[in-house]
């Protein structure tokens, strides 16, 4: 009894702190409602607005070796998916991932999370020419593309998307060389085209890239 006597304790306590400071946050959106939940649940004998905050800041202690390493997981796992989704191979296909680790560890998790199968860790890996690649925090992720998705599909799917962009690229083009409409439409709207004929020329440049990778 003792026990759990503490235990409850224990949680009452916390759940007061979290609740004073849920409280304290919220008074400047619901300062009506919070005023009154202050009161009522006898957090001070003064009014919410004239509480102090100073104690909702938490200073965590240096992160030890495993959650530097757990955090460097996540962000890789983030960026090799990205890496996925631009070749559009489908989230719960398994597929042969090759790491060159920077880090030291178990990267089960990390394999796992990316749907490799397998994940191969290779210090020493030579990546093939035009072989995709994502930059992580824990090393180089090289995804072989033959057995990951259907080559020629996806060349049929990048020449359609290039001729689509280079249609696009176009149009603006001819606007922008319109005196007419440089010299009448508004300021912000000639600068869009601007924006746009750089962002088709850079995703133009990416998947032109992509597309000469596959064919070597």
């Amino acid at each position: 009894k003792l026990q759990s006597r503490q235990e409850r304790a224990c949680s009452l306590w916390v759940m007061d702190r979290v609740l004073s400071a849920v409280i304290r946050l919220l008074h400047p959106f619901m300062p009506h409602i919070t005023e009154e939940l202050w009161q009522r649940m006898g957090y001070g004998s003064g009014s919410i607005q004239f509480a102090s905050v100073s104690d909702l800041r938490v200073d965590l202690p240096p992160a030890d070796d495993a959650v530097r390493f757990a955090t460097a997981v996540y962000e890789a796992t983030s960026i090799t998916r990205n890496l996925r989704a631009e070749y559009r191979i489908a989230s719960n296909k398994k597929i042969r991932l090759v790491l060159k680790p920077e880090l030291t560890g178990d990267f089960t998790v990390f394999g796992r999370l990316c749907g490799a199968d397998p994940l191969e860790a290779k210090p020493e890996y030579q990546a093939g020419r035009g072989e995709p690649v994502a930059i992580t925090p824990i090393g180089q992720v090289f995804l072989p593309l033959e057995g990951s998705l259907d080559l020629d599909a996806e060349k049929q799917r990048l020449m359609r998307e290039i001729a689509k962009l280079e249609e696009e690229l176009e149009t603006v083009r001819k606007k922008l060389a319109n005196e007419n409409f440089v010299n009448r439409a508004p300021a912000a709207v000639v600068e869009e085209h601007r924006k746009r004929e750089t962002d088709f020329l850079g995703r133009l440049e990416q998947l032109r890239d992509r597309l000469r990778s596959m064919a070597e």
